[in-house]
């Protein structure tokens, strides 16, 4: 079993805290790091099709590579912990294995929400309910989406499994 950290957040216009909320009640997590709106259909064609953007752009391909692997690489049953600003720490597990999708649509691209997955969220709630390591990786830096590795396997399933 895998855990991971998402900063759930939008270089879009939108409101983060909207973005959070649409993760929350539609079980998705995401990412940003569009590449337009064609049609893509797997992510193997998302890989080809964004180095050769980034590289065009002169970006560094390491930030969107880092949290696109991460987000393809969970595995079902794995665990992702979420923060907001309004309702604190969420728990979500993931539903099934290969299923990482590059959205179409309005919405979506409004939110800045390209890739996602299927993810089943509970709301935690306090800072004080998440187990340390899990809260620290929240601390900083890092990927939109990260591996974190909690100490305590037992507080960060009991969320889902209770």
């Amino acid at each position: 079993m895998t855990v991971f950290r998402a900063k759930l957040s939008s270089d879009a216009a939108s409101s983060v805290e909207e973005l959070r909320s649409f993760c929350f009640e539609n079980n998705l997590v995401g990412i940003g790091w569009g590449i337009g709106n064609e049609p893509i259909s797997d992510s193997d064609q998302y890989v080809g099709k964004a180095s050769a953007r980034w590289e065009e752009l002169g970006w560094s391909s390491e930030a969107w590579k880092r949290s696109h692997n991460a987000l393809v690489s969970a595995k079902k049953c794995d665990w992702v912990w979420a923060q907001s600003v309004r309702t604190g720490f969420w728990v979500g597990q993931f539903l099934k294995n290969n299923d990482w999708q590059y959205r179409q649509g309005t919405r979506f691209h409004r939110l800045d929400l390209w890739q996602t997955r299927e993810c089943v969220w509970r709301q935690v709630g306090s800072l004080g309910a998440v187990p340390g390591t899990v809260r620290n990786a929240f601390v900083g830096r890092g990927s939109t989406l990260c591996r974190v590795d909690p100490k305590d396997q037992s507080r960060t399933t009991e969320y889902l499994t209770a």
